[in-house]
């Protein structure tokens, strides 16, 4: 068990944040593994070749590939950790955790329904797009950061931040393809979209 504690008002050590491993039934990878079976849902009930195309193997520039592997090395690491981690019911902290995470998966399943509606010689562009360019990177904060409250791990939530902040940096290479692929089509997008979430520019 590691715990990290904090001093309240009154001079009191309390725990603020915990990490029990242990096997369960009810542990963090439930959830992980809904988010995942949804997310890759347009891959696995159609055929698209835009999840192919952005890949390490398609990245020619060494540290770009790098971010990539290092991305794909942590997130291996938190579906593992995630076995060992009981969801903790007890605490108010377990409504903060699944209301991001509930969040989360309503924006993964926006994701999915704009992927379907969208034809692959143009960029995806309607829905949850009107309002994030990466939108699939924003349900993916909301949903892990809530798993790491519901577990109240600051394992789950530092191994996330990592992978948060190397992919603030592989979105750079993946919106270059995009404008190689999609060309004016894809840059007059990004001039009305934010990168991360906001409401249209125009």
């Amino acid at each position: 068990m590691f715990i990290i504690y904090t001093i309240n008002s009154q001079g009191r050590m309390i725990k603020l944040l915990q990490t029990n491993f242990e096997l369960g039934l009810l542990n963090a990878y439930l959830l992980m593994l809904i988010y995942f079976i949804v997310s890759m849902a347009p891959f696995m009930f159609k055929k698209n070749s835009r999840y192919k195309e952005i890949s390490p193997t398609n990245i020619t520039d060494d540290f770009g590939k790098v971010l990539y592997w290092l991305n794909f090395i942590i997130f291996t690491i938190a579906i593992i950790v995630s076995i060992f981690l009981p969801i903790i019911f007890d605490s108010i902290f377990f409504y903060i955790g699944i209301a991001l995470w509930i969040t989360g998966m309503i924006i993964v399943l926006g994701v999915c329904m704009s992927w379907a509606k969208t034809v692959e010689k143009k960029p995806v562009t309607r829905g949850v797009y009107k309002y994030s360019r990466n939108p699939m990177y924003v349900s993916f904060t909301f949903t892990y950061i809530g798993i790491g409250i519901v577990t109240l791990s600051w394992v789950f939530l530092m191994l996330t931040f990592v992978y948060i902040l190397i992919t603030v940096l592989i979105v750079d290479y993946e919106e270059e393809f995009c404008l190689e692929k999609f060309g004016n089509d894809y840059r007059d997008y990004m001039k009305n979209t934010h990168r991360w979430i906001g409401r249209a520019k125009k």
